[in-house]
């Protein structure tokens, strides 16, 4: 049984982990068959009739439901954090996507449920933005030229490096990803269409640098 434990939400992470869906998809197989060893364990059965047979099986069956409710809810909880948000008309304005003359407007942008409400930190060539909670996002007005994007969280960095143009826009969206104790991040740049309407759809954080 206590390999099944360790199993499961291993099988979880690992498939999380390696970022595309064929090998999510594969270790969430090998994790059903974990809880189903773990329902075993727990249950016993009955070889004839097929019916659990252990005195107590409710009670177990229940307790190998908490254990795996309890690995999903890590990864969609993620704690109770939250950023500050930036005063209505710095939103209104940032959503008319309109660049500085001569520089290019960066929006990162956090729009996934997954992870709740933990803070995932923004950095933009070594120096720190802020934080991003579900549904809200940073712009970043820079000089034309090559940049460093990092998103962390207490579990993992992911970094991006990108080219920006004058008068261009870029977006990246900041997407969840299930770790061990808490979410991940993965960074990805997105076209101008759907940035747009994640940015529409979230509200602007306050940020660290001005």
């Amino acid at each position: 049984m206590s390999w099944s434990e360790v199993s499961i939400p291993s099988n979880i992470a690992e498939g999380a982990g390696r970022g595309s869906n064929p090998d999510f998809v594969w270790l969430f197989n090998r994790f059903k068959y974990s809880a189903a060893e773990l329902r075993a364990s727990f249950c016993g059965f009955n070889g004839e009739q097929g019916r659990e047979s252990v005195p107590g099986s409710q009670t177990r069956r229940w307790s190998m439901r908490k254990l795996i409710l309890t690995v999903c809810l890590m990864f969609l909880v993620g704690g109770c954090a939250s950023v500050p948000i930036a005063p209505p008309k710095l939103d209104d304005q940032a959503k008319k996507f309109k660049p500085e003359p001569g520089r290019a407007a960066v929006y990162i942008v956090r729009e996934d449920l997954g992870g709740g409400q933990a803070l995932f930190q923004v950095f933009l060539d070594g120096v720190k933005i802020g934080g991003l909670a579900y549904q809200t996002y940073h712009r970043l007005d820079v000089d034309p030229g090559e940049h460093y994007l990092v998103v962390e969280t207490p579990e993992n960095q992911d970094a991006k490096q990108f080219e920006a143009a004058a008068n261009e826009l870029v977006f990246f969206e900041v997407l969840p990803r299930m770790g061990w104790m808490g979410p991940r991040a993965k960074l990805e740049q997105v076209n101008a269409t759907y940035g747009m309407e994640i940015v529409m759809e979230s509200e602007l954080a306050q940020q660290l640098r001005k």
